[in-house]
């Protein structure tokens, strides 16, 4: 006769004060036998939130709130640095990266939780086979856990999750390349020291007795000057043009075969700073030749060019006569020697001299003359038998008069280089306003037998300020037509022969000896670039800052207030660029996926009755010390491995049968955990046909 045992009531619906325990006892024995309060247990009857309070969501919210926080962080650094020069950016890369990595951080912590919620409700819902149950508990940290097909088809939300938590670390790798660094433009509206300009007042006011000097070194003329006597108070004394000085004329040969505006070597460096480059626009009075096309194509206008004085006609030029260029530029010209003088220029006759010695009479005009290619003709015909010869011509004549130009000049160093464009030229008028009288000699008393029209027009040395100005504009001419008078005869196109200075220009192609076009632009662009490079060498007396070009410019940079002028400065350098749409589609589906990944949660946290699980190995081992998993063959595993038939068996997670009761009996002595299918009564989160009970105090239970 066996023991007496105590039978465990079961109740369906019973009151907290009727339920009592019956007998205590210091030790029971049997997993069973333990209290119910002991055991991983929940009453089926308490509310879901009765128990658990916001802290059960608290953790997964938190760390979604700290992953958005990561991002907002990481879009306002990157976002700090836009337009931002590129230094410190092995740094920003860091705090760009750790930024990233704590919002891949947080938000796959998050997406783990709600995960294991998920896989908790989905073993509470769901029989699952072993195998299926140790791919669900190890997908999220082992991706060979998701290659079991049965958890894709009875768990599809726990896959979905735990893919999420192995794509998102993506951001990682992703995020930081947003910040890139690319090469950008800088433009600075400043002020540039050293900038000077033309002004050629300063030669009106200049008198070369005085020996002025400029940070220790003369100052330089445009002109060379004669006298008639050393005493200044003598009235019969004044000084008389020479020609243009030989700084003016080293100048000019230097900028006609270089072929450019020359500059000073530190100019760069003086104007812009160090690491700049530099622009800015000047305005300044300077002579420049007009040009007028007088005529073109053969026998055209010959009487018209007679009338007007021109020395030759279309005649002279391919393919009727022999010139492929040919320039008459000294017609009327100063003369040099005005009349016989010893040392200084003092004339060897007694005063009273001549009235029109040193009288500026005229200025030449240009006369030039150039022949070329006809369109069709992409090569020279080798002489005039050539049966492409008449053809292979046209003949043009122009004239080019001496006028005081206003010019707009835009200066441009880049990477140390000067560059000068001219943006505009106004010609205001003739430097001198007469008409050559050709082939009328004057027979004055002078060695100069220039005529022109009117005689009252002239320019006179007694007229001193206004004589020296014109006399630095004629030297500038002067340099000018003694570069383009001048030759080149084709009759013979394989030999050209060269009489003129022109040949070391731009003006002549250096491959068939023929004017570079039907233009005569290019001897105004060779004008401009003389009188440019005269800014090269500040002693010249007609270089002034560009702030006050009432003074004279000094040796040197110069950083004062009458140095520096309007300018904008750039320079290329390395800047952040933020390419914000890329981080935000990288951070915009992390967060999007990991908010649906917490909703989800959220929800399989109210199927598992509020509760917050995890996958501890006490919870675990809790979860699984049931007697209805002893009868698995357990001990057949081989490695650790349990064999097919334990992987095979089907278990639910949820209320579990205990002492043959039945689930509309279940109340007390039932206890939660891992279950055969069948002996699982009442899933979590779900009514499954047990009558919940309405008030339960725990009791315990015991065997005699």
């Amino acid at each position: 006769m066996g023991k007496p045992e105590v039978p465990v009531t079961a109740v369906t619906e019973i009151s907290e004060e009727a339920i009592t325990p019956t007998l205590e006892s210091p030790k029971t024995t049997g997993h069973f036998n333990h209290p119910p309060e002991e055991r991983n247990f929940i009453p089926s009857d308490q509310p879901k939130w009765v128990s658990h309070s916001w802290r059960s969501f608290s953790i997964i919210y938190a760390l979604l709130f700290i992953g958005i926080a990561g991002a907002l962080s990481h879009h306002f650094l990157y976002a700090s640095l836009v337009g931002k020069e590129a230094s410190g950016q092995v740094k920003y890369v860091r705090a760009g990266t750790a930024l990233s990595y704590l919002t891949k951080a947080s938000l796959v912590a998050a997406v783990l939780v709600a995960y294991r919620q998920q896989v908790w409700a989905t073993c509470s819902r769901k029989a699952l086979s072993i195998s299926a149950i140790d791919s669900l508990f190890s997908a999220g940290t082992d991706p060979f856990g998701l290659a079991n097909l049965e958890i894709f088809s009875k768990a599809k939300i726990a896959v979905f999750l735990a893919a999420i938590a192995w794509l998102t670390p993506l951001a990682v790798i992703l995020t930081p390349a947003t910040l890139a660094v690319e090469l950008a433009l800088m433009n600075n509206e400043t002020v540039c020291s050293s900038v000077r300009t033309i002004n050629s007042d300063a030669e009106a006011t200049n008198n070369w007795r005085d020996g002025a000097k400029l940070s220790g070194m003369l100052t330089l003329s445009l002109s060379l000057w004669n006298t008639t006597g050393l005493d200044p108070n003598d009235p019969n004394t004044f000084d008389y043009y020479t020609g243009p000085s030989p700084a003016l004329s080293q100048t000019a040969l230097l900028s006609t075969y270089l072929q450019k505006v020359i500059s000073n070597q530190s100019i760069a460096g003086d104007v812009c700073g160090t690491g700049w480059n530099c622009s800015y626009t000047l305005n300044f009075i300077a002579p420049g030749y007009q040009c007028t096309e007088r005529a073109s194509g053969r026998n055209e206008n010959a009487t018209q060019l007679t009338d007007i004085g021109a020395p030759f006609d279309t005649n002279y030029l391919l393919p009727d006569g022999k010139y492929g260029y040919y320039a008459q530029t000294s017609l009327g010209d100063y003369a040099p020697i005005q009349i016989d003088a010893g040392d200084a220029g003092i004339p060897v006759q007694k005063p009273p001299y001549p009235k029109n010695l040193g009288a500026f009479r005229t200025e030449p005009l240009l006369w030039i003359g150039q022949s070329v290619l006809a369109p069709g003709n992409a090569t020279l015909p080798h002489n005039s038998s050539d049966p492409r010869w008449t053809d292979a011509f046209v003949p043009k004549i122009y004239s080019c008069e001496h006028h005081l130009t206003n010019y707009t000049v835009l200066f441009n160093y880049t990477l140390n280089q000067q560059n000068t464009t001219v943006l505009k030229r106004e010609y205001m008028g003739p430097i001198i306003n007469t008409t050559y009288a050709h082939g009328v000699l004057s027979n004055d008393g002078t060695k100069d037998n220039t005529t022109a029209n009117p005689a009252s027009a002239y320019v006179f040395p007694q007229d001193v300020e206004n004589y020296r100005m014109v006399g630095a504009y004629h030297s500038l001419g002067s340099v000018l037509r003694s570069f383009i008078n001048g030759t080149i005869n084709l009759s013979n196109t394989i030999t050209p022969i060269a009489s003129t200075s022109a040949v070391g220009t731009t003006l002549i192609d250096r491959h068939s000896y023929l004017p570079v076009s039907d233009r005569v632009d290019q001897i105004q662009g060779l004008y401009e670039n003389m009188i440019i490079s005269l800014i090269s060498n500040p002693q010249f007396l007609s270089v002034a800052w560009a702030a006050d070009p009432k003074k004279e410019s000094t040796i040197g940079a110069n950083t004062g207030p009458e140095a520096t002028y309007p300018c904008v400065k750039s320079r290329y350098y390395n800047q952040f660029v933020y390419r914000a749409w890329q981080l935000w589609v990288v951070y915009g589906i992390s967060i999007l996926i990991s908010i649906v990944a917490v909703l989800l949660g959220t929800v399989a946290i109210v199927q598992n009755e509020g509760h917050m699980h995890d996958m501890r190995f006490s919870t675990i081992v809790q979860a699984s010390r049931t007697r209805n998993l002893d009868d698995l063959p357990w001990r057949n595993g081989v490695g650790g491995v349990a064999d097919d038939e334990v992987l095979s068996a089907r278990l639910q997670y949820g209320l579990l049968r205990e002492n043959g009761l039945e689930k509309s009996e279940i109340g007390m002595g039932a206890y939660v955990g891992f279950g055969r299918e069948g002996d699982v009564a009442c899933s979590l989160g779900r009514e499954s046909g047990a009558k919940r009970v309405l008030s339960f105090k725990p009791m315990r239970t015991y065997s005699h």
